[in-house]
């Protein structure tokens, strides 16, 4: 018996982790929006919302060794705010990003981005790859109010790790700098900040 424990480790250390890496910014700069089937986009958004998002971390493109490098968060102190999201299924979202600065509104995922072999859309659920829009956004300073905000999102470790890129006001990539920084959240109980 020992032995046959001993061939099914060595057989899953063996086997490769299923798992897509980070694509470079250059790459999701390039990467156009497409429409996702109806049961994808229901997936999507069931998942979404089904806990709320607490950030353990960041992903910061290194472009001298030519992929992202994971900065793990420190431990969370007993008064400390930390940044989450919780993407409600009436379409409405909070987002708290420390104590003083948060983010109200609507939210959908409609659209994903061609990163598949010949651009196309990868079945379900394997698409790694989805737009978050949202919509008459406001915030804790009184002035703010914006129209729409975008993010491109994915999963990482079996859909256990969100990670979102925050690309503006405006759906526009091309700036240097844009992409290459994404924040990773890991799933909580719902309403838990």
């Amino acid at each position: 018996m020992r032995w046959f424990l001993c061939f099914c480790l060595c057989l899953c250390v063996a086997m490769p982790a299923v798992a897509h890496p980070l694509l470079p910014p250059s790459k999701l700069r390039s990467a156009q929006k497409i429409p996702l089937p109806v049961a994808l986009q229901k997936q999507l958004n069931d998942r979404l919302r089904q806990n709320s998002w607490k950030l353990t971390g960041y992903h910061l493109w290194d472009k001298e060794v030519g992929e992202y490098l994971e900065v793990a968060k420190r431990r969370d102190h007993i008064d400390e705010t930390v940044e989450t999201w919780m993407l409600r299924s009436d379409g409405t979202f909070r987002h708290i990003m420390s104590k003083d600065l948060w983010f109200t509104g609507r939210w959908r995922v409609i659209q994903g981005l061609s990163v598949g072999p010949k651009g196309g859309v990868i079945a379900a659920p394997e698409h790694p790859y989805f737009v978050l829009e949202t919509m008459n956004v406001r915030g804790s300073i009184p002035s703010l109010r914006r129209k729409r905000d975008w993010f491109v999102g994915t999963w990482l470790d079996g859909r256990r790790g969100l990670v979102l890129y925050y690309v503006g006001q405006n759906w526009k990539r091309q700036h240097k700098n844009s992409l290459t920084q994404a924040h990773r959240f890991e799933a909580v109980r719902y309403g838990e900040r």
